[in-house]
């Protein structure tokens, strides 16, 4: 579990955050594959400015919350697989991918 909180000094706006991050295990046949996931709620005041579209991935102010589950596709490639759905206030986001990493 985390917490994060962001206030700005100038004014009374803040950002709160509230998530956890772990790992599970699903079974396909007898094999046990491991999912990572990455849960949060935040609220960030509307008068927090521009900035806070910046610190959401651009996409606003207001009540928000992400979950992301990611996954190993090919050890041997060093490929992997990430499904993640943002939702702040009315706009919200689907990312689906793969990620590959060249060299070590």
């Amino acid at each position: 579990m985390f917490f994060e909180l962001v206030q700005r000094t100038d004014q009374a706006a803040a950002k709160v955050v509230l998530g956890s991050s772990g790992e599970f295990s699903a079974s396909i046949g007898e094999t046990h594959y491991p999912i990572e996931y990455f849960a949060y709620y935040s609220y960030i005041d509307t008068i927090f400015g521009p900035r806070a579209e910046v610190i959401e991935d651009f996409l606003g102010t207001g009540h928000g919350g992400s979950l992301e589950f990611s996954g190993v596709a090919s050890e041997k490639h060093d490929l992997e697989w990430f499904v993640r759905v943002d939702v702040v206030d009315s706009i919200s986001r689907l990312l689906a991918g793969v990620k590959v990493s060249f060299g070590d």
